[in-house]
């Protein structure tokens, strides 16, 4: 028996409270801001930042028009700089900066401070933050400042600091991460999103996290957020005066939404932000609650072991477009369109009709993408498409999965659908494609038999000798007059009906027909179900197989399906009948 355990590394972000006002005497002396750090006194940049001219570095990385210079304080043969494993932790930090640079398009220059690596292995796994020029008003930090206005922000200092604790099982290469460890890229992505704005200034009673120092300063990401079930906006005021509209209470019920109209649109809901109770200073307000998109998001609070989170979902990149990076989009999504949309149902031209001359519609479709490579097999929620019956919008659908599902009622006549397809990170005209179909009236109907599910094929698995499933059908007459029929089987004799196989329904009713498996030997087996009658005819092939029953002990590993004290009565009792095996068979022989 073996067992594999899931390990997780909680990554909580937590700003530096403020240790006094004489820190900050010079106006114009930047605040460090860490990101995803341990709780710690906040302090002017100091030397963590200050570009000195005697720190060792590599060329500067250059993607998509930005230039990124990164200064390492690492001495040599350690942390960045070790003799063997620098070279690959370097390589995954800079994909890591050239991804987002791919993601933002926006071109400049830049200054990243890699600060002396870490080594005990008993904290966070990496700290990051943008520096601040202390002011009342909205900011995004000195990153977004330098690389919006052309102009160094604060001269000497760099924008961001990134430091990393080499303490961890970390995976460095670039491929999938093992089970086993945390992947470096995955993470490094994390901590520059928060450098260039995706972090909160908000304290846990609302103020500024400056007010200490009298600054009234929150990021542009604290102006986007509102409070359930009112979406009231937790701050207003203006953007050079803002006031804290909530209360402290708002802050720790985890009903915090990111209200930027950029992710509204691509999410369909204003996604939920981590703010829990308590209220956890740095992490609340600066992260998405956990698997608030499905297959998960970089800016989540935490990574699991073995699990590579390298590329934004397609929320997070609208959420940067809201807090100000105008031109971020997925890299390359510039070049996957829509290629064409097929309406799936209605299948038929034409429709049976109620009594009332009404039918319920259930229109579905397909969208074809086109793009280099694999590039648009998953929109990520992107793919929206609008249904027109008779000229009139009747729904939106973005479920891929479900071929973008819309149920309607219409009356008996004739109609035409028309479906509208769009990529809504795209400014592109939409694909769009139309049907005619009719609804007939049910007084003019024959009877018309329609049987769920429609599956035309049944396999009921392996199942163990003496062992039994069943298949339940519904047969329903959605035409007009009497249907009467019945179902047969025929083939193994594994199949059979369990109660009655006939029906007779008016229109409208339905009546349900099951069908027995009972594999009794080991072996495959087949059959075929008929459903026939005045309303037509549906056959279904039915197949399934038997295995040989498994043994007393289950030594397959995973979870033990009894409980020890369970295993130990039947290990007694096996040795006991064992014991009055062995004595009978010794009279016998004397």
């Amino acid at each position: 028996m073996s067992c594999s355990a899931r390990y997780y590394t909680w990554i909580v972000l937590f700003l530096m409270t403020i240790s006094g006002a004489n820190l900050f005497a010079q106006a114009d002396v930047p605040i460090l801001v860490l990101a995803d750090g341990p709780e710690s006194m906040e302090k002017s940049a100091g030397d963590t930042a200050l570009i000195d001219g005697t720190e060792w570095s590599e060329a500067p990385i250059v993607q998509d028009g930005l230039t990124v210079h990164v200064l390492f304080k690492d001495a040599a043969n350690t942390g960045f700089r070790d003799a063997t494993l620098g070279e690959a932790r370097r390589a995954r930090l800079y994909d890591a900066l050239r991804y987002v640079a791919d993601t933002l398009n926006t071109g400049g220059e830049l200054d990243v401070m890699v600060n002396l690596s870490e080594h005990d292995g008993s904290g966070a796994l990496a700290q990051a933050g943008p520096l601040f020029v202390a002011k009342d008003g909205l900011t995004n930090g000195n990153v977004f400042n330098r690389l919006t206005t052309g102009t160094v922000p604060s001269p000497g200092y760099a924008e961001m600091v990134l430091t990393f604790d080499w303490g961890y099982s970390w995976h460095i290469g670039p491929g999938a991460p093992p089970s086993d460890a945390l992947d470096l890229q995955s993470v490094a992505v994390h901590e520059i999103t928060h450098c260039f704005g995706f972090i909160s200034l908000m304290a846990a009673d609302g103020s500024s996290r400056f007010s200490s120092i009298s600054r009234n300063t929150y990021t542009v990401l604290d102006s986007l957020l509102a409070v359930q079930p009112s979406y009231m906006r937790l701050l207003g005021g203006t953007s050079t005066a803002p006031s804290f509209n909530g209360t402290p209470a708002d802050l720790t019920e985890n009903l915090v939404v990111f209200a930027g109209s950029e992710a509204y649109d691509v999410f369909g809901a204003s996604p939920l932000m981590y703010c829990p109770g308590p209220f956890s200073s740095g992490s609340s307000l600066s992260h998405w609650v956990e698997d608030v998109v499905p297959g998960g998001t970089v800016m989540e609070t935490r990574f699991s072991y073995g699990e590579a989170r390298r590329e934004y979902a397609n929320v997070e990149i609208a959420a940067l477009r809201d807090i100000g990076w105008d031109n971020a989009d997925v890299p390359g999504l510039e070049t996957c369109a829509i290629r064409s949309v097929t309406i799936l149902q209605p299948s038929q031209g034409s429709i049976a009709g109620n009594a009332s001359n009404q039918a319920q519609v259930n229109f579905r479709a397909s969208v074809a993408l086109e793009g280099p490579g694999d590039l648009c097999e998953d929109t990520g929620g992107t793919l929206r498409l609008e249904y027109f019956v008779d000229g009139v919008s009747r729904g939106v659908s973005g479920d891929e999965e479900r071929q973008f599902p819309l149920d309607l009622t219409l009356p008996a006549g004739t109609h035409t659908v028309r479906v509208s397809a769009t990529l809504t990170d795209l400014a592109e005209d939409p694909v769009e494609t139309e049907k005619t179909f009719t609804i007939t009236s049910a007084a003019m109907l024959d009877p018309v038999m329609a049987v769920n599910p429609a599956d035309a094929e049944k396999d009921f698995g392996s199942l163990n000798e003496k062992d039994s499933a069943d298949a339940v059908y519904t047969v329903k007459n959605i035409g007009g007059g009497k249907l009467t029929g019945a179902a047969s089987l025929s083939g193994d004799s594994q199949f059979q009906f369990a109660g009655d196989s006939t029906y007779s329904l008016s229109p409208g009713a339905e009546s349900n027909i099951i069908v027995h498996f009972a594999p009794d030997a080991q072996g495959s087996f087949a059959g075929e179900l008929v459903f026939g009658g005045n309303g037509g005819s549906v056959t279904v092939a039915l197949s399934g197989a038997g295995a040989k029953t498994g043994g007393l002990l289950n030594c397959a590993g995973g979870q033990n399906t009894a409980a020890p004290a369970d295993t130990a009565d039947m290990l007694v009792a096996m040795l006991a009948l064992l014991a009055l095996a062995g004595r009978h068979r010794h009279r016998t022989v004397r």
